[in-house]
């Protein structure tokens, strides 16, 4: 970087860089350049009238010594640059990181054989959704709008079988996603309570449709009053523990939910020794085969 030209860092400085910089170079755009009152830009400008740096020709100031003109052209411009640099420095460390997470990424499902398993996909979903975290870790914590997106992703991906633990389950997008996956040949297991626990009538009696229409499309339901965890394992490897439930209030974002996604082993053996539990202690199949 070249020596500051003379006054650089004072108000006639920035009374010569307006002028350098701006078209008119009037007193009215050195104030808007400068944002000094009328009595600082006054002095300003008498100082460099006084020692011959600017002149004046109608209502424009010039600057009147060609060589300290031509260094705070270049001065400016070399900061232009400098910072033009820097920007595209920021922009290439920007990509460089970009491209070590995805070769992280890639050698770790290479590594773990998760290339053709949900493990695989969820972990290149958490990517794109820009959720940080270790992947050694085996887990990851999603909130709100994503955790909505992430089970239903997950039900989606899933390729083998889809067990959902839910205590409140009503016709909403998400609990459809179980319907589609039945659809598509995937056998998918609901463990939640029984429409007829319900208070309400209208509940009772809208929960009770929707879940015999689940049935209907192949989705297998059984009945526990006492459930009250929420719980998602998808091909008996990937789960999800959250306080979502299956309804509307829930996957709209209405209410504030959260949770994690593990495919750590011992933790989805137990999630799966739990689910195994639940199946055996059921209270009703009233739409089960």
């Amino acid at each position: 970087m070249s020596v500051k030209p003379r006054y650089w860092d004072t108000k006639k400085g920035q009374v010569l860089k307006a002028i350098v910089i701006s078209e008119g170079r009037t007193w009215n755009e050195i104030q808007r350049i400068t944002g000094y009152t009328e009595k600082e830009i006054n002095q300003a400008l008498t100082e460099l009238f006084t020692q011959d740096d600017i002149s004046k020709s109608g209502s424009s100031y010039w600057i009147e010594d060609y060589d300290l003109f031509c260094k705070y052209r270049d001065y400016i411009q070399g900061n232009n640059d400098s910072q033009n640099a820097t920007k595209e420095e920021q922009e290439a460390k920007k990509i460089d990181a970009i491209k070590t997470k995805l070769k992280e990424v890639i050698e770790y499902i290479r590594k773990n054989h998760f290339e053709n398993m949900i493990i695989g996909k969820i972990i290149w979903w958490s990517l794109g959704s820009k959720i940080e975290y270790k992947h050694d870790s085996e887990h990851f914590f999603v909130e709100g709008d994503l955790l909505d997106r992430l089970c239903k992703d997950v039900i989606d991906s899933s390729t083998n079988k889809v067990v959902v633990v839910n205590p409140f389950v009503d016709r909403c997008s998400l609990s459809d996603k179980l319907k589609d996956a039945s659809v598509k040949g995937r056998p998918v297991f609901l463990i939640t309570r029984s429409p007829l626990s319900e208070n309400s009538v209208r509940v009772r009696a809208s929960r009770k449709e929707y879940h015999k229409a689940l049935h209907q499309n192949g989705v297998n339901i059984l009945y526990n009053n006492r459930i009250h965890s929420k719980i998602i394992v998808a091909d008996d490897v990937l789960g999800i523990v959250s306080s979502m439930n299956f309804k509307s209030e829930s996957s709209s974002g209405q209410n504030l939910e959260a949770g994690l996604v593990t495919w750590q082993k011992e933790t989805i053996g137990s999630l799966n020794a739990y689910i195994t539990k639940l199946m055996n202690e059921y209270e009703s199949t009233q739409y089960t085969v």
